[in-house]
């Protein structure tokens, strides 16, 4: 951008089928986070999931082209048929209340709703064997009763070998899970 700063300059994020959500998703944090100087950003979103024009309608700089074949049916999914799976990690027994906007996104911590939810009766049990560490994994969300350390996957202490891989031990496994 500082090369051209005295051009009329626009950044331009295209892709096709997941990587226009990408493209998207790019050009909105583009638009809503600026870069060094203001310019206008745009997708060019080719077979994907189409979003409704408000969804950018508070972004002033942000244009998006959506490119959509007739026939394709990637746009159109999922179908009005899906069925919503409501889950509240807020019931779990395990997890810290109330969760912090990392935690209540977490990946681990939807699985872990998902493997106790109880539905329209209620409550929270697990059903599914999975470790209740796992949560702990890229997060700090089990409460403090159950001693297992935050973000335990990838601990600042450890350290990478050569090209940032992890050493193999002795078995050929790299040393990521640490509990």
């Amino acid at each position: 951008m500082e090369l051209h700063k005295d051009e009329v300059t626009s950044i331009t994020v295209v892709g096709h089928s997941l990587g226009a959500a990408l493209a998207t998703l790019n050009a909105v944090d583009i638009a809503a986070n600026g870069l060094r100087t203001r310019a206008p950003a745009g997708a060019g979103a080719g077979s994907s999931q189409s979003q409704p024009p408000a969804a950018f309608g508070s972004f002033r700089d942000l244009r998006a082209l959506h490119v959509k074949n007739s026939c394709d049916v990637v746009p159109v999914v999922p179908p009005l048929t899906y069925v919503v799976l409501p889950i509240d990690t807020a019931r779990s027994p395990y997890l810290r209340s109330p969760g912090t906007p990392h935690t209540l996104h977490n990946l681990e911590c939807y699985l872990h709703g998902v493997a106790g939810e109880q539905g329209s009766a209620g409550g929270f049990r697990l059903e599914v064997d999975r470790d209740v560490a796992l949560v702990n994994k890229g997060a700090d969300a089990l409460r403090d009763e159950y001693p297992v350390p935050a973000n335990w996957w990838a601990r600042p202490e450890q350290v990478d070998g050569l090209g940032g891989r992890r050493p193999l031990d002795a078995q050929g496994l790299r040393g990521n899970l640490i509990v």
